[in-house]
């Protein structure tokens, strides 16, 4: 639900980038921050992906932390090239996590093996019951504060968990990149 509204009659949220003073009985709400969008000079693919490769891998290296570096496939573009990088950036295989289905047309396994096999990672799969989807709702649930549609954020709780039992204390994910790219 796109703020200002909420689902909650008569509670209503900040945008983002805005700051909420209350001051003699009176809120007012008003930017602290406008992003500024500058149209950059014209660059050829050659010159954007040789300035962009280094932001990601320095992301990525930067997100790692201590431990096991290990992620999200999904076997995506976004998750895809997150792996790839873990294993260029710190020169091992990481370990990396994926969350199938028994229903078909919702099961993207094939995508993610395929992803694993090419960036020679450790791959470990997870199939989802539909008892374990229902028994983890309410788990994520209570870290919204409003109904919230993504349909991903299900599975990819369970994914975490999986991970957390093996010793991972951190996951990499990429989402966002597909719609990104």
């Amino acid at each position: 639900i796109p703020s200002p509204r909420t689902v909650f009659k008569d509670v209503l949220r900040l945008p983002p980038g805005h700051v909420g003073v209350f001051e003699q009985g009176r809120l007012s709400v008003q930017p602290y921050w406008t992003p500024t969008f500058i149209e950059p000079a014209r660059w050829s693919f050659e010159e954007a992906r040789n300035s962009f490769r280094p932001i990601l891998e320095d992301a990525v290296r930067w997100q790692l932390g201590d431990g096991l570096p290990a992620c999200f496939l999904s076997g995506g573009t976004d998750s895809s090239t997150v792996a790839g990088l873990i294993r260029e950036v710190t020169g091992t295989s990481p370990v990396c996590y994926s969350i199938g289905f028994e229903a078909e047309g919702y099961d993207e396994m094939a995508y993610a093996r395929i992803a694993a096999r090419a960036y020679q990672v450790e791959h470990r799969e997870h199939y989802v019951t539909p008892d374990e989807l229902a028994a983890a709702i309410p788990a994520v649930a209570e870290h919204y504060d409003q109904p919230f549609g993504n349909s991903s954020a299900v599975p990819a709780y369970c994914c975490a968990r999986v991970a957390a039992a093996d010793g991972v204390k951190r996951l990499l994910a990429g989402d966002g990149g597909d719609e990104l790219f």
